[in-house]
């Protein structure tokens, strides 16, 4: 019929395929002319010409498409793969344990290859019934074949296909994930160094530096211990235990698993045809939708930059496509569609366990809901790992755009309270004030962090300590009466008359008081006052003052003028300044707490502990005053040099965790030195008590 059909079709004159004819030449120039200015090789119509180079330059714009399977090999392995897969461990399993005759062996072998062989012909027939293969195979080797369904059933065999293919699903998704992984670090090696903002509450927040390692952090610490958590009730094979109760042939079960490469057996009959099979499955699925919903976060973390006009973080050129009406548009697709990803693949972990609620154990509602056939959990998230990896890949930071949008508002200003109580003994509660009001000000009249002026600063920073009452036991001021001149409040006449002898006055900031640290040939030795004496001129050059004193609530400007940077005195520890009995007492307060924090060391515990016992008895072993005196003496040394080995360790661990070889040395040099010790004190009192017992 087709071939009357076309016959009776009207045949065309020859001129019009005529390339000479005047007619044809005319319409092969009308259709040059157009093509004489060729387009930029950039476009799309450049590049797409093929069906195969279209959806290429669509998925490099807008994602790549979702394919059928997590992996090639995945695809490759479906239920007509397993089950030659099984019988063929079926029947080598079975003729080593005797329950297939050796005569049968070879029929039975080149009946299980003809299936697999008709199976993988173009167009051959592959069955995904157990049932349908038999037949193929009884065809050739006879109804002795079926001996190789021997004490298993339907139940075990799909729960063990349904295992093998979480199995490469699972192994497809973890390798997407190291992908996405390796790409992060590549990311944070190259912005190591970028400080990037962090938002709170859709705010701006404290800036963070190496971003992306901490997204890597979040993705890779909690997804793969959870894959690895769940590796061990995936990677066990169900085949032999027949329905529910096992079966009664005295199958070798562990040979059958390491011919189909698994590394553990499924004991329990009803565990691994019934239970597992939801179990393992929404543990699995689960990792997968945690892993999509911090790729999802991630996604929109960097879809909120194209709402800002100067953004700091972009996708590559060529990686967005225009809009159809407005040009100025660049439209991150390949970020949207990655992220409507993730949401799938959370809608697809909810699936499974929709399935799998209260429902009657045995029903095939829950069972292989998460693998290619059902709601593709593993299909999915290996797609959106591999796109999460390919936007990273995409994605070009600007540190200088990044540092400026930090500078633009006062995202540090909790490190300022910060550091005012780890230098100055602020109270956190202080500084907090002060910072939150130096933010208050300067955004009440658009100032900016290197803006901000020094007065204002210090006129906020007196109005919070005096808001909170904050005085100290040393020295306790008034407000100052003018920005020229610090005074302290009144004392007595006696005590002003002491300190006026005792301490000479600075000559920057005149301060007199008892507490006051004195000034030397040299200058000033208060903290932060810069005044310093010149010996060949006496002539008093003009300071500016900055007082701080770390137990004050209000600080001090003495301001009489610029004041250089080298002129600034060396602080100096106030604890040296003490003399007489308040040396003595605080020496020994400084002692015990030595002795205290010694105690919570448990190598020092212990030779105290052993020293209780040890210096008495060495008043009943010594024979003389000499002998006591060496053997209490050697106890003590050990603990003597016990706190002084502890200090170093403490000192070592003050300046950093981290290993150093330097550090390794100074520890160990210390045990050593520990070790010395006891052998001598041992020695000594090995001799006293030989000496001791000599008749």
């Amino acid at each position: 019929m087709r071939h009357r059909l076309g016959s009776r079709r009207k045949k065309q004159p020859e001129t019009f395929h005529d390339e000479t004819s005047p007619r044809r030449r005319a319409g092969r120039r009308r259709l040059r002319r157009p093509t004489r200015a060729r387009p930029d090789r950039t476009t799309v119509e450049e590049h797409c010409r093929t069906g195969e180079s279209c959806l290429a330059a669509s998925d490099k714009l807008v994602a790549q498409r979702v394919r059928g399977a997590t992996s090639a090999l995945a695809q490759s392995q479906d239920y007509f793969y397993w089950f030659g897969r099984i019988n063929m461990a079926s029947t080598v399993a079975n003729v080593e344990r005797g329950i297939i005759p050796r005569p049968l062996a070879g029929p039975i072998a080149r009946g299980v290859a003809h299936s697999i062989n008709r199976g993988v012909r173009p167009g051959g027939k592959r069955p995904s019934d157990v049932l349908e293969t038999e037949k193929i195979i009884v065809d050739v080797a006879g109804p002795e074949a079926t001996l190789i369904h021997t004490g298993r059933s339907r139940q075990d065999m799909h729960s063990t296909i349904s295992m093998a293919q979480t199995r490469t699903e699972l192994l497809d998704f973890t390798d997407g994930l190291n992908g996405l992984r390796n790409q992060l670090l590549t990311m944070a090696e190259q912005h190591a160094e970028t400080f990037v903002p962090s938002y709170t509450n859709g705010v701006q927040a404290m800036p963070i530096s190496r971003a992306i390692t901490c997204w890597r952090t979040r993705i890779r610490s909690r997804a793969t211990p959870s894959a690895s958590a769940a590796w061990p009730r995936v990677d066990r094979s169900a085949l032999g235990t027949a329905v529910l109760a096992n079966s009664s042939w005295p199958l070798d079960r562990p040979r059958l698993a390491d011919l189909l490469g698994f590394s553990a057996l499924a004991v329990n009959g009803y565990d691994a045809t019934q239970i597992s099979q939801y179990d393992v499955g929404l543990e699995v699925a689960q990792v997968a939708g945690s892993v999509a919903l911090r790729v999802g976060t991630m996604m929109q973390d960097v879809h909120v930059q194209y709402h800002q006009t100067s953004p700091w973080m972009l996708l590559a050129p060529g990686r967005t496509y225009t809009s159809s009406a407005m040009p100025q548009k660049a439209n991150p697709g390949v970020i949207q569609n990655t992220r409507g990803l993730a949401s799938d693949v959370v809608s697809s972990a909810q699936a499974v366990v929709m399935r799998a609620h209260n429902v009657t154990p045995g029903m095939i509602d829950y069972k292989y809901t998460w693998l290619s056939g059902g709601a593709r959990t593993f299909v999915l998230g290996t797609q959106l790992v591999r796109d999460a990896a390919d936007v990273m890949a995409s994605i070009r930071v600007d540190p200088k755009r990044a540092l400026e949008e930090l500078e633009s508002d006062w995202t540090t200003s909790m490190e300022l309270a910060e550091t005012l109580q780890r230098e100055h003994a602020v109270p956190f509660r202080v500084g907090h004030h002060f910072a939150s009001e130096v933010v208050t000000h300067a955004r009440q009249h658009g100032l900016l962090p290197k803006t901000f002026p020094y007065a204002d600063a210090v006129r906020i920073y007196a109005e919070a300590g005096a808001k909170y009452r904050w005085r100290t036991r040393s020295c306790r001021w008034t407000k100052p009466r003018s920005a020229a001149r610090c005074r302290p409040r009144p004392w007595s006449a006696r005590a002003s008359a002491w300190a006026a002898r005792s301490r000479p006055k600075c000559a920057a900031c005149s301060a007199r008081r008892a507490r006051h640290w004195p000034t030397t040939a040299s200058g000033c030795r208060l903290a932060g006052c810069g005044w310093r004496s010149r010996k060949r001129s006496s002539t008093r050059r003009s300071r500016s003052c900055w007082r701080a004193d770390r137990h004050d609530s209000v600080t001090r400007l003495c301001d009489s003028g610029p004041m250089s940077q080298n002129d600034s005195a060396l602080p100096v520890n106030p604890q040296k300044l003490r003399t007489g009995l308040s040396r003595v007492w605080h020496a020994a307060g400084y002692s015990l707490a030595g002795l205290r924090a010694g105690w919570d060391e448990p190598a020092f515990r212990q030779e105290a502990i052993a020293s209780i016992v040890l210096l008495p008895a060495a008043f009943w072993l010594g024979r003389s005053w000499v002998e006591v005196s060496l053997l209490t003496g050697s106890v003590l040394l050990v603990m003597i040099v016990e706190l002084l080995n502890t200090s170093v360790e403490t000192a070592i661990d003050r300046i950093g965790p981290e290993w150093h070889q330097l550090s390794k040395r100074a520890k160990d040099m210390g045990s050593a030195a520990v070790l010395l010790s006891l052998v001598l004190c041992g020695g000594m009192w090995v001799a006293a008590l030989a000496t001791r017992l000599q008749p």
